[in-house]
C-alpha cells in the first residue's frame, strides 16, 4: 500500500526541503490525504464533486486554492485538476513556495511561521504554532532555518504605532522619512504598497521592493496617519498606519493590516479624484 506522507517526505528531501517540515504541512492541510477536498465554495471556478456535487476550492494534500489561490495558478499555467492531487507534484510546488518565502525571511521566523507565508492560510498565526507542534511531534526541529547573518533580521517591536491600542510615543524613534537615510514615499507610492499587501506581500518585500528598510517603510506608513488632511476626521487612518507596521514587527492578531488597506486605498483614490477636481477647475 503507497503511504502518501511517505512519498511527500521523499519527495521534498529530493528538492532540497527537510521531509518533518513538508510533512507537517500536508498533515496540517489535510491530514496528509492527496485527495483531499476542502472550502465549500459558490465561486463557478471551484471543482465539483462528482460524487457528492459539492463544490470545493482547495484540493490536494496541500490544499491548493483553485479560486484564486495556487491552485488557479497551477491551472492557469496550463496544470490539471487530476494534477493538483497528484502528491509529487503538490508537494514540488509546495517547495517552491515554501522555499521563496524562506528567501525572505527574518532571523527568528520558525518553520510554521515560514509555512504561513507560503501558504496563506486564514490564520497565519494559529498555523504556524499548529504546524510547529506538528514538526516537534514528528521528531524535527522548530528553530528558525534563517541564518543568523541573513541581511533581514526581524525587527524589534516598537511600541507607540498609531492605532495600536496601549501604544503610545514616537512611531519609529530615529527614522525620519524625508531624510538621506529614510526616503519619503509619495502617495502614489503608498497606494502601489497598499496593493501589494493585499495582494500577499509580505512586509519586508514591500520594504526590499521600495528601496528601503523595514523601520523606514514603517516610519513612512506611520506619516500616512498624520500627513492626510484632518486626521481626526478619519481616525480608521491611524489603524492603517499601526496594522501595516505591526505587521512589520509581528503578527497582527487584531486583524488591522488587512481592514486598513481598504481604508488607505479609499482615501487615496478620494485625494487622488480631490486633485484632478482641483487641476480641472
Amino acid at each position: 500500500m503507497i503511504d502518501p506522507l511517505g512519498l511527500i517526505a521523499a519527495r521534498a528531501a529530493a528538492d532540497g526541503l527537510d521531509p518533518i517540515v513538508a510533512k507537517a504541512v500536508a498533515i496540517q492541510e489535510s491530514g496528509g490525504n492527496p485527495q483531499a477536498l476542502g472550502d465549500l465554495t459558490a465561486d463557478p471556478r471551484g471543482y465539483v464533486d462528482p460524487a457528492t456535487g459539492k463544490r470545493w476550492a482547495s484540493l490536494g494534500a496541500f490544499q491548493e486554492n483553485i479560486a484564486g489561490g495556487a491552485g488557479q495558478t497551477f491551472l492557469d499555467a496550463g496544470g490539471s485538476i487530476a494534477g493538483l492531487f497528484d502528491p509529487i507534484g503538490a508537494t514540488d510546488r509546495f517547495v517552491s513556495r515554501y522555499q521563496s518565502a524562506a528567501a525572505v525571511a527574518f532571523v527568528g521566523q520558525t518553520p510554521g511561521e515560514i509555512a504561513a507565508a507560503a501558504q496563506r492560510p486564514a490564520n497565519p498565526t494559529a498555523f504556524a504554532a499548529s504546524v510547529d507542534a506538528l514538526i516537534a511531534s514528528l521528531g524535527g526541529s522548530t528553530a528558525s532555518p534563517v541564518p543568523a547573518t541573513s541581511s533581514t533580521p526581524k525587527p524589534t517591536p516598537i511600541a507607540g504605532i498609531v492605532g495600536v491600542p496601549g501604544n503610545t510615543g514616537p512611531a519609529s524613534p530615529g527614522v525620519t522619512p524625508g531624510t538621506a537615510a529614510c526616503r519619503k514615499l509619495s502617495g502614489i507610492e503608498l497606494l502601489a504598497i497598499a496593493a501589494a499587501s493585499k495582494l500577499g506581500k509580505s512586509p519586508h518585500e514591500l520594504a526590499v521592493g521600495a528601496g528601503m528598510s523595514d523601520e523606514c517603510l514603517r516610519a513612512n506608513l506611520y506619516g500616512a496617519a498624520t500627513d492626510l488632511p484632518d486626521p481626526s476626521k478619519i481616525p480608521v487612518v491611524g489603524g492603517f498606519a499601526g496594522g501595516i507596521a505591526a505587521a512589520i514587527s509581528g503578527p497582527d492578531p487584531g486583524g488591522q493590516a488587512s481592514e486598513a488597506l481598504i481604508v488607505i486605498i479609499v482615501v487615496i483614490a478620494l485625494l487622488l479624484v480631490g486633485m484632478v477636481k482641483v487641476l480641472d477647475s
